[in-house]
């Protein structure tokens, strides 16, 4: 019987050193800041108050980037994360 031994992931620090978040009603058309506040080394919580929905196109986009001590970074834009209302 032939057992392959799996690679394991990441095994250094997974300390997050910051993170930012901005949100979009419009399709990203135009992106505002969220209030991030850290909740522990690896978690951050996003705050943030949606408009009237009269005011958007329903939609609520996301463009988020993390980053670590080394300056390592990741950025992804989510369009269209979820619906209002």
């Amino acid at each position: 019987m032939y057992v392959q031994e799996l690679t394991k992931g990441w095994a250094g620090s997974s300390e997050m050193a910051g993170a930012k978040v901005e949100v979009s009603y419009d399709d990203g058309a135009t992106w505002l800041p969220t209030k991030v506040e850290r909740k522990d080394e690896n978690s951050f919580q996003v705050l943030l108050l949606h408009p009237r929905l009269a005011d958007t196109n329903g939609n609520v986009s996301l463009r988020t980037e993390f980053w670590d001590s080394a300056e390592n970074r990741t950025v992804q834009t989510i369009t269209r994360a979820h619906g209002l209302g």
